[in-house]
């Protein structure tokens, strides 16, 4: 845990009902149903122009989230779809950046060795074949695909790529 001052997030603006200015922080997270007590729930724009992740960002805030991470677009979004906005919001400028630097913040070690497999077919088995190869010299290995995550852990995935929070916080517990 620490105190969101700590975390020297460049922020533009805060808005909403702040019961404390500096909450202690426990993680990030960008689903709002995995979010847990103390998380930054960061609110990034949906694939179409009527999604964003303030749409749940009260549902993140009733699950434990301390504050709400957008931008001012995100911000924007939440007041034209009439959401409550009496909810912790702080604004930065460039989300993306600010997600990484969260993420590094919170999941700081790096596995020594990645690996991606690309292409048209075959992926699976490939990553599939990779991970014994890897685990028959004893070495401990994490999948991440269509499967889910696999190897020394085992998580369900809703997506082939899970977002950035899940795959630093698989990283970490490798």
């Amino acid at each position: 845990m620490t105190k969101l001052s700590k975390l020297n997030i460049n922020e533009i603006e805060r808005n909403g009902q702040w019961n404390d200015i500096d909450p202690e922080i426990t993680g990030i997270e960008t689903n709002s149903t995995r979010v847990e007590k103390g998380n930054i729930f960061l609110a990034k724009a949906g694939a179409t122009k009527n999604s964003h992740g303030v749409l749940f960002s009260n549902q993140a805030i009733e699950k434990g989230a301390s504050v709400v991470i957008t931008d001012p677009e995100g911000f924007k979004f939440a007041l034209d779809k009439d959401l409550k906005t009496t909810i912790p919001f702080l604004l930065v400028r460039n989300l993306e950046s600010t997600f990484d630097y969260l993420c590094q913040r919170f999941y700081p070690n790096k596995p020594k060795f990645v690996m991606g497999v690309t292409g048209t077919n075959g992926k699976t088995s490939v990553v599939n074949f990779s991970q014994q190869l890897i685990e028959k010299k004893n070495n401990s290995c994490v999948t991440i695909g269509t499967l889910g995550v696999g190897g020394v852990l085992s998580l369900r995935t809703d997506n082939t790529t899970p977002d950035q929070s899940l795959l630093e916080f698989c990283k970490w517990l490798s």
